[in-house]
């Protein structure tokens, strides 16, 4: 069994065995986000975006 976390949390740093977790980019996220509420204002037709993830793998999975 694997256990994984997401958006690679400070507090993850103290699990034992370390903790493989998920990163986004989080201001790349912010800025597509923005874009897309202008977008909506300005009345243009808006779409989900899918932003890339990162996995940062560690301990505990194997």
């Amino acid at each position: 069994m694997s256990v994984i976390g997401f958006d690679d949390l400070p507090f993850a740093e103290h699990a034992h065995p370390r903790l493989t977790t998920v990163h986004q980019d989080l201001k790349r996220g912010a800025a597509a986000l923005v874009e897309f509420l202008f977008r909506q204002l300005d009345g243009e037709e808006t779409s989900s975006a899918i932003l890339p993830v990162t996995i940062i793998g560690l301990e505990s999975s194997v």
